[in-house]
């Protein structure tokens, strides 16, 4: 990631965050300068530009009447490795009104939690007409339920892509296949893919419950919402498998006059569509083993493509690179039984083949030594996969030395003016820090030079 996107998306959150906490104060008067920002160029020369960061900070134009000083004192703690050279902001929540509700004379320093909105922040249509009455109706308070709902549509999403391909070779087969098994691993790539962009910013993006348990072991997942998660993405996939069925119904009369069949090895088999099934080779220990590997190595990768401290890609380039990883998976073990490694991909749509037509068979397969594996080995790979990343990569990491920084900052006659008067660490000590500070404009005054 390049150093001006860094510092592009970080201001732009950043400046979402401070109005945000402007805006739903209710209190204090004077006019507030835009959003500010004081850059930390310590890091910042030509062979690491992308180490420069912004701080973002709210100045007020109005005295505070009990402030003794105009000058500003506020702190800001840095996460800092071993190499002065790598920082990485952790700024703290901040009020910008005093303890009397008059806006304050100085700095303060906004954390952006992930640019999250409360709901009196929420962006909504002009606030008339039938477009603000709707919107206002149908937005949901209830965080976790916005949450679910993000989970079941991005699932949605997944089975209408993944399956639909599933369902386009095997529908076609009697007239000319229209694709084979490669367009199969492509478009689950793909269906990966779109679905973690549609729910990735509101819920993660998980599609998955072995995902969203692997994330809850860790810590990244709140427990609480793990049984919504898991109920969300099994509705999804049964949903999809519903429309999906819809969408293709005269074809699947077509292929099979009406008679729905589960055993794969029968010509008239479309069952296979909606849910894994194991070649005749593979037994059901073979298929185990299969589901916990597998799954193991998109867990692993997920970990990798997700942590910040490794060679982490672009937030929005993460959706992509995981669809490529279930293709890959998909390309290397998917002979064997169709490389399911998700619980509600398989689970889902086989308790829509229940009650849309197959009956009982698709659970009684084999003498029903087939359903459970698509089921409990991915769980159990998602633990493998979270341990084996968090031994040897996750958990090696050199540890993080904190420290934090101190400025003083004046404004001049009351304009967009500023003079930095003192940069100090939490300990005391002078700053040896080239410090910048910069309007939303663009403009920038180089307030300290290097000491």
């Amino acid at each position: 990631m390049s150093g001006h996107n860094t510092n592009s998306s970080l201001e732009n959150s950043a400046d979402n965050a401070l109005l945000n906490s402007t805006s739903t104060s209710g209190r204090g008067t004077g006019r507030r300068s835009p959003p500010t920002y004081v850059r930390d160029l310590t890091a910042s020369s030509s062979e690491s530009p992308s180490r420069e960061r912004n701080i973002p900070i709210q100045i007020s134009d109005q005295p505070a009447q009990h402030s003794p000083s105009p000058l500003t004192r506020t702190r800001a703690p840095v996460i800092s490795p071993s190499s002065p050279t790598e920082r990485e902001p952790f700024l703290p929540p901040a009020s910008i009104l005093d303890s009397s509700g008059q806006p304050r004379n100085n700095l303060t320093l906004v954390r952006d939690y992930d640019n999250e909105m409360t709901d009196a922040d929420v962006a909504l249509p002009d606030r008339t007409g039938w477009r603000y009455k709707l919107a206002r109706t149908t937005h949901i308070s209830n965080p976790l339920l916005r949450e679910g709902l993000a989970e079941f549509l991005g699932s949605f999403i997944l089975i209408i892509f993944g399956n639909g391909a599933v369902a386009e070779v095997v529908l076609s087969a009697k007239t000319g296949a229209v694709n084979n098994f490669f367009s199969i691993n492509i478009a689950y790539g793909l269906a990966v893919a779109f679905g973690v962009y549609i729910a990735g910013g509101v819920s993660g993006g998980h599609l998955n419950p072995a995902v969203s348990l692997g994330m809850a072991v860790l810590g990244k997942l709140q427990w609480r919402k793990v049984g919504i998660y898991f109920l969300a993405q099994y509705l999804g996939c049964f949903v999809a498998s519903a429309v999906l069925y819809a969408i293709y119904a005269d074809a699947f009369y077509a292929h099979d006059g009406g008679y729905r069949i589960t055993n794969p090895a029968h010509p008239n088999a479309t069952a296979s569509i909606f849910a894994s099934y194991p070649q005749e080779h593979l037994t059901w220990g073979g298929g185990l083993v299969d589901q916990i590997f597998a799954t193991s190595f998109l867990m692993i990768g997920i970990l990798a493509l997700t942590d910040e401290r490794n060679t982490a890609p672009p937030k929005g380039v993460v959706p992509i690179l995981v669809g490529l990883l279930v293709t890959a998976i998909g390309l290397s073990y998917g002979y064997n039984c169709g490389f399911p490694v998700n619980p509600a991909r398989d689970l889902g749509p086989r308790l829509f083949t229940l009650v849309g037509g197959w009956g009982v068979e698709p659970f009684s397969f084999r003498n029903h030594n087939w359903f459970w594996i698509p089921v409990i080995g991915p769980h159990l790979g998602a633990l493998l996969g979270v341990a084996v990343y968090q031994l040897f990569v996750g958990n090696q990491w050199p540890p993080l030395q904190r420290s934090g920084i101190e400025l003083q900052v004046v404004r001049k006659n009351g304009l967009d003016e500023y003079e930095l008067v003192k940069a100090r660490d939490v300990r005391g000590s002078d700053l040896t820090v080239p410090v910048a500070i910069s309007t939303k404009d663009g403009t920038t005054q180089q307030l300290l030079e290097t000491r």
